[in-house]
C-alpha cells in the first residue's frame, strides 16, 4: 500500500509542476485544456491505484 501512496505523491508533484510550467509559457487557454485532462488522468490512475491494492487485498485474503 505504501507504495501507492508514493507514486500518488510523485504524479500530484508532476501534475503540479506541469500546470506551472502550462500557466508560465503559454496561454491560459492552452493551460485549462491541459489542465483538464490532467485531473482526468489523475481520476483514472486513481481507479488503477484502487483496482490493484483491491486485487492484492483478495489475493492477501485467499492465501
Amino acid at each position: 500500500m505504501e507504495f501507492h501512496i508514493v507514486t500518488i505523491k510523485t504524479n500530484l508533484e508532476g501534475l503540479l509542476s506541469y500546470n506551472q510550467y502550462f500557466s508560465n509559457g503559454l496561454s491560459f487557454n492552452l493551460n485549462r485544456i491541459f489542465t483538464k485532462n490532467t485531473i482526468v488522468n489523475l481520476i483514472i490512475h486513481m481507479i488503477f491505484v484502487l483496482l490493484i491494492s483491491f486485487s492484492h487485498n483478495i489475493m492477501k485474503w485467499g492465501q
